[in-house]
């Protein structure tokens, strides 16, 4: 995660993940068993300022829906992937938008 500052909050998902990852650990978690879930419209993956992604989509504006993804989620999504989690994202849009952003 190289755009995450060396903080608390990146510590703790460096702990968990290893502690979930490490056979020795007590709390190792199976990578059959891995999974991480997270919302898009809670402003956690997605920009929702100044407006949320599915208002652009609606007034049907040339945007490229991925580059409004935040980078240090993205990178986030790939360090879990690359510890053996399963990840997915849920969302309550539309499915006609969903559909075309996913």
């Amino acid at each position: 995660m190289p755009s995450w500052n060396d903080g608390s909050s990146k510590q703790t998902i460096v702990d968990f993940v290893r502690a979930t990852t490490d056979r020795a650990s007590p709390t190792f978690v199976p990578p059959d068993e891995r999974v991480a879930n997270f919302n898009t419209q809670d402003g956690a993956l997605w920009v929702e300022h100044p407006m949320f992604n599915e208002t652009l989509y609606c007034w049907n504006r040339p945007y490229n829906y991925t580059d409004l993804a935040y980078g240090p989620m993205r990178q986030l999504l790939q360090y879990l992937r690359d510890n053996g989690y399963r990840t997915y994202i849920v969302m309550g849009g539309g499915y006609d938008y969903v559909r075309v952003y996913a």
